[in-house]
């Protein structure tokens, strides 16, 4: 596995510089795939918009289950790789209630 920190001072610059261009933040994360790789990912982010409205049209069915289970006095999160931080996210909010 590519090692993904910032290494030389000129990379940290780039960085800083384009931390408000979300494309150039995106681009500059995953610098290290190929090229049949970097399309997937842009073929992904073209289909979140469409993956946001399902679960938009779902409301009704979350808003159930916040009913159904926002009552209890413990909940479990579990998360892999992207899950993860959603399932920490999950936690710290349920934390804080």
């Amino acid at each position: 596995m590519p090692d993904r920190r910032l290494g030389s001072p000129h990379q940290v610059v780039y960085f800083a510089n384009h931390l408000s261009d979300p494309v150039s933040a995106i681009a500059w994360t995953y610098r290290h795939l190929s090229s049949s790789q970097g399309i997937d990912a842009i073929q992904a982010l073209e289909s979140l918009p469409d993956k946001i409205r399902q679960v938009l049209a779902e409301a009704e069915a979350i808003r159930e289950l916040a009913v159904k289970y926002g009552i209890r006095p413990g909940f479990l999160f579990f998360g892999t790789s992207v899950q993860l931080s959603i399932a920490l996210e999950g936690a710290l909010q349920a934390e804080g209630d």
